[in-house]
């Protein structure tokens, strides 16, 4: 390209793989990517992510193909590499483990509807078990799936440090140990978007009691979220954010939180930091004393 004339550019992936970034000279997704002038010798590399999939009905020895997909999230997942989709037919996928993202894999259901396609955790009662753990994967993205069973560990449904979860269920996630937070997600950092988090519980077997049935938070944007029928049981003065605790950071806005429930602190919306923004908190009930939100 002569100096000072323009050009587009056009990254065309194999067709296991999908066009991830450009960096380089330029640092975009857009591809084809438009350049308007070009005053100096500009260099451009392609990142390609791979694309897997899973299906129940796939095998363990499976290639990720569309025609020979996995059995096995975690499997696919391990196979994406850095940047992967993995993408999953709908159904119910049950793991004893919790499924963990690192290095910016996403996950998409593939269903018409964010229930169509379910990852269950059946290892109960185990301290060390979450349904899905982002950790340190801000390029991450969760969407369309519906997260189930996580069970005795802070943020049983979702911990999360990085990323996005988006389109989502959170449901029937329980903690079930002495000081632990968040029934449904704990975060410290990423957003969880357009989000159906229910029936989630962060139950205290001591009365330490810390905080959060719904979300717990210490970083990180909930927005646009429907928070329902979440309780956080702990007796005693600790048991704080039936729906929602923010506990040292982060934000909350463009919410409902509703028909939740803890002893005392907000029923609701127990917010000791953080922002909380164009929120509807109502119908929530303290069985202790106070009600609706603490601010």
């Amino acid at each position: 390209v002569a100096e000072g004339n323009g050009a587009v550019v056009t990254a065309t992936p194999a067709a296991t793989h999908a066009f991830f970034r450009w960096r380089g000279g330029v640092d975009s997704r857009d591809n084809p990517l438009a350049i308007d002038a070009v005053e100096r010798p500009l260099e451009l590399v392609a990142d390609f992510s791979r694309t897997v999939y899973v299906s129940t009905s796939g095998s363990a020895e499976a290639s990720g193909s569309a025609e020979d997909p996995f059995k096995s999230v975690q499997k696919a997942i391990n196979a994406a590499g850095p940047n992967g989709l993995v993408l999953i037919e709908p159904g119910t996928y049950s793991s004893g483990s919790s499924l963990v993202l690192t290095n910016g894999v996403s996950l998409v259901g593939c269903g018409e509807a964010k229930t169509d396609v379910v990852l269950e955790l059946t290892a109960v009662n185990d301290s060390s078990k979450n349904v899905l753990r982002i950790q340190k994967s801000s390029n991450s993205v969760v969407t369309n799936l519906t997260l189930t069973n996580g069970s005795r560990s802070d943020g049983s449904g979702v911990v999360m440090d990085s990323g996005l979860v988006t389109h989502c269920v959170i449901r029937d996630c329980k903690t079930y140990m002495n000081s632990v937070d968040g029934g449904g997600v704990n975060m410290s950092n990423g957003t969880v978007r357009f989000c159906d988090i229910t029936n989630c519980d962060a139950y205290d077997t001591g009365g330490a009691g810390k905080a959060g049935g719904g979300v717990y938070m210490t970083g990180g944007i909930v927005e646009f979220c429907r928070i329902r029928d979440c309780k956080r049981e702990a007796y005693g003065s600790l048991g704080r954010g039936g729906g929602v605790c923010i506990q040292y950071g982060g934000t909350l806005r463009n919410c409902l939180v509703s028909g939740c429930k803890t002893y005392v602190r907000g029923s609701g919306v127990c917010a000791l930091s953080g922002t909380v923004e164009n929120c509807l908190i109502a119908y929530n009930r303290d069985t202790g004393a106070g009600t609706g939100k603490k601010i």
